[in-house]
């Protein structure tokens, strides 16, 4: 092989070596930050092979007859990156909501079941309670304060009660029951937009929720003395939960970092197993890592973390 021909494979094999040294780097951040870095990752390598290849035949005279090769090279490459690219997003970000709402829910049905609240009714007479926290239209499609994935929720939930009811738990729902100049709003002191302000179709619960007449309505935010997130702000409530009647309290609904997790602490100090069930949540929040320290701060109080119903029933079983 002559020195020519030598010369020529440089770029080729500089470009090569930048293209799988950074397709590593993107499978790492794939794995560490999901798919929202993963695009990022692929136009860097092509900037860098670009940028290796270039720096090259500015610096070395021997190769700038060769630019066109060069830019070949830098073509093939930035096709290869691309299709690559393509296939991850097609396969792991660009579903349909459909096909999100699908697989979401058949994962979801594999948990509920007649057993999902197995053993709520002992021997003695004590019964369990379900609290769905905020399952009101401004957090849904649309709303004033849409949290993320909602209108998966609404299925399984009625799957949930339809449970809760079979096994005669009792259930409470809560709302956010706001008058419009209430202290949480912007222009009020507050940070959040306007939202579930009382006798408004956002404050109202979602119109497919499976709610019937039997189930208590707690409202929360009710003024501007209270607290505003903790169902425990109604007073109703710890009557409630002290009752000799009551075991186990579960939490499900919106949103975990707000009137979920304050209703979960606010429960943990009546004494009884409070559990959070976690494919019944929904977070306002996209941030895994900001969703994992808020179910870390919870498990570090004591909350139980249930990834489904029978699981923890069985945990609460083994306990008492």
């Amino acid at each position: 092989m002559n020195p020519a021909s030598v010369l020529q494979t440089v770029p080729l094999v500089i470009g090569t070596i930048l293209v799988f040294l950074y397709h590593r780097r993107c499978e790492k951040e794939k794995r560490k930050f999901e798919y929202e870095m993963i695009f990022h990752c692929y136009v860097n390598s092509i900037v860098l092979t670009t940028a290796g290849v270039l720096f090259v035949a500015a610096y070395v005279e021997a190769l700038r007859d060769f630019i066109p090769e060069l830019g070949a090279y830098i073509a093939i490459a930035a096709v290869v990156l691309g299709h690559m690219a393509w296939q991850t997003l097609k396969e792991k970000v660009f579903l349909s909501e459909q096909e999100q709402l699908t697989a979401e829910n058949e994962e979801i049905e594999k948990i509920v079941s007649e057993r999902s609240f197995q053993g709520s009714m002992s021997q003695n007479g004590l019964k369990d309670l379900l609290i769905l926290v905020d399952i009101q239209n401004d957090f849904f499609n649309s709303g004033k304060l849409e949290v993320p994935n909602t209108e998966s929720l609404i299925d399984p939930l009625n799957q949930l009660l339809d449970c809760a009811r079979k096994r005669n738990c009792k259930i409470i729902l809560t709302r956010d029951w706001h008058p419009e100049n209430h202290r949480s709003f912007k222009g009020f002191g507050g940070i959040w937009p306007q939202h579930c302000v009382r006798g408004t179709h956002g404050a109202e619960f979602h119109s497919r929720l499976d709610k019937t007449d039997d189930m208590e309505i707690v409202n929360i935010g009710i003024d501007n003395e209270a607290p505003d997130y903790s169902a425990f702000d109604d007073a109703r409530m710890e009557k409630i939960i002290d009752s000799k009647d009551i075991r186990t309290i579960y939490v499900a609904g919106i949103a975990l970092e707000y009137c979920v997790l304050a209703t979960c602490l606010s429960a943990l100090k009546y004494g009884k197993p409070i559990i959070a069930l976690e494919p019944y949540i929904r977070s306002g929040s996209t941030d895994k890592g900001e969703i994992e320290r808020y179910w870390e701060e919870l498990t570090s109080r004591g909350v139980i973390r249930a990834k489904n119903i029978a699981g923890c029933i069985s945990l609460h079983t083994q306990s008492s």
